[in-house]
């Protein structure tokens, strides 16, 4: 999703070079409201997209329950057809529950989608595009989750171990990911401020998970609930590190490292900008630019 903002710039520079441009120029409609008028129409699919695919993951789910009660001899499609429907209603009256009771209570929560006005997406890829992104989305909000970098490399190294493939090819190469992903989220805290993007320290999320999630979603404007507290009751998307595991590559070089360590350990002595810094937002808006016209030269 990150590269989908430069891919969108792009097209939008090429377009401009075709005189597209000069007639939204013509029209008042701005660079950035054009890039936000693009990224309303995302939202919308997307949430559109969710709400169906919730419906369809609770009916799947139902359907499978049917089949475990030997009530529903169909294939799992996540669709409410006939057979599901005469299946519901066995299931309800072998439960002593009302049939209308049971649908409506499966409509309830396929209905529930309905209503999320926000979805959420990870990857540390999303660190170098939080400028288009930001574009894209005005209204986004991010999260930026500190951990301390030896436990991090130590992650990446072992990641394979759950997803089959490797996400950096040595020690040295995970330093440096780590170095430029860190420092792009640094300069975003720096240039859109504390109400754009929000610092959560991976320490205070293991050691006190209550006040991290309540401010986090004091952050995000949502209400906080103790079953927000459910998830964390284990590690999720660890890389099972082992124990005696040694992540000291005597390749890896020791000027890396000391730079590594060195802002890891700043920025856990060190709280995030308490205002946004026009200067910095205008450096990420160069960079942005920058790579919006190296791509569109280069095809």
């Amino acid at each position: 999703m990150g590269d989908f903002a430069v891919n969108v710039a792009m097209s939008y520079q090429i377009g401009a070079a075709r005189g597209i441009f000069s007639i939204l120029s013509a029209m008042g409609i701005s660079r950035d409201e054009f890039f936000s008028h693009i990224g309303r129409s995302i939202n919308s699919l997307v949430l559109k997209h969710r709400g169906d695919l919730d419906r369809k993951r609770l009916m799947i789910a139902v359907q499978r329950l049917l089949k475990e009660q030997g009530l529903y001899l169909g294939e799992v499609t996540g669709e409410l057809d006939a057979a599901t429907n005469a299946a519901i209603r066995q299931y309800g009256v072998a439960e002593g529950l009302l049939y209308s009771e049971l649908v409506d209570s499966l409509r309830t929560a396929a209905s529930d989608s309905e209503h999320k006005t926000r979805w959420v997406d990870q990857t540390p890829e999303y660190s170098f595009h939080i400028c288009g992104l930001h574009k894209l989305f005005p209204c986004a909000l991010f999260i930026h989750i500190v951990r301390d970098v030896d436990s991090v490399v130590r992650s990446m190294l072992n990641f394979h171990r759950i997803a089959g493939t490797n996400v950096v090819a040595n020690e040295e190469e995970a330093y440096k990911y780590w170095l430029r992903t860190v420092r792009a989220c640094l300069k975003a805290e720096e240039a859109y401020g504390p109400h754009v993007v929000y610092r959560l320290r991976y320490t205070t999320l293991v050691e006190n998970p209550e006040s991290a999630l309540r401010s986090l979603l004091d952050f995000l404007g949502e209400p906080y609930s103790a079953k927000c507290l459910e998830p964390l009751s284990q590690r999720i998307n660890s890389s099972n590190v082992p124990p005696d595991f040694e992540s000291e590559d005597p390749a890896t070089d020791p000027a890396i490292l000391e730079e590594a360590r060195r802002l890891s350990a700043e920025i856990e002595q060190t709280c995030q900008p308490s205002l946004h810094s026009s200067a910095a937002a205008d450096e990420l808006e160069a960079e942005f630019g920058a790579r919006v016209k190296h791509t569109s030269t280069s095809r």
